[in-house]
């Protein structure tokens, strides 16, 4: 079983490491635990910096007016060999809308591949037929201000569908380096 972004970084689809530094990695799991409900967040009790990101999290949703369904919405999809987190799954206007959340504003090609497959983990194990909408994005979080990437390129699925086709390949035949795979 290989997780969505570690598939994205076995095909080097995100530009520079930046980002994954671990104090990066240490803010986003925080956030992302208080965004899911599994921590309070009331100001004074936790980082400041964290703090700021939740309130502009909470601006931001009641802007979208997004009623949200579902936090941090694990889903393993056994046929496929493929597990994801999806950070909100929400409605508006009877819209379902697919958001993966960042604690920054800056902006990696991989993350329209990332919404792209929590798109199909969610459609193929919620049996979604293909002629639903799904409306894809991220919500880059700032201390100051947010920002909503929007994700529609139609070319995502089969871009998803050949990576994934791609790793499946060189894991038969013991093409991977390094096997990510958690079986």
């Amino acid at each position: 079983m290989i997780q969505v972004t570690e598939l994205l970084s076995l095909f080097e689809l995100y530009k520079g490491k930046s980002f994954f530094t671990e104090p990066a990695r240490e803010r986003g799991t925080i956030l992302h635990r208080i965004i899911a409900g599994a921590e309070r967040c009331p100001a004074g009790e936790i980082d400041e910096e964290i703090y700021v990101l939740y309130k502009q999290y909470v601006k931001a949703l009641s802007e979208m007016k997004m009623r949200v369904k579902n936090h941090e919405l694990k889903i393993i999809d056994e046929e496929l060999g493929l597990m994801g987190i999806i950070d909100i799954v929400g409605y508006k206007e009877n819209l379902l809308y697919i958001i993966d959340v960042k604690s920054s504003l800056s902006q990696q090609p991989a993350y329209r591949l990332q919404t792209a497959f929590y798109e199909l983990l969610y459609r193929r194990n919620f049996n979604i037929k293909k002629d639903t909408p799904i409306i894809r994005c991220c919500l880059h979080l700032a201390p100051d201000k947010y920002k909503v990437e929007w994700h529609n390129d139609k070319r995502d699925m089969s871009l998803i569908l050949s990576l994934l086709n791609i790793y499946n390949f060189k894991k038969e035949n013991g093409l991977l380096e390094k096997p990510l795979d958690r079986n």
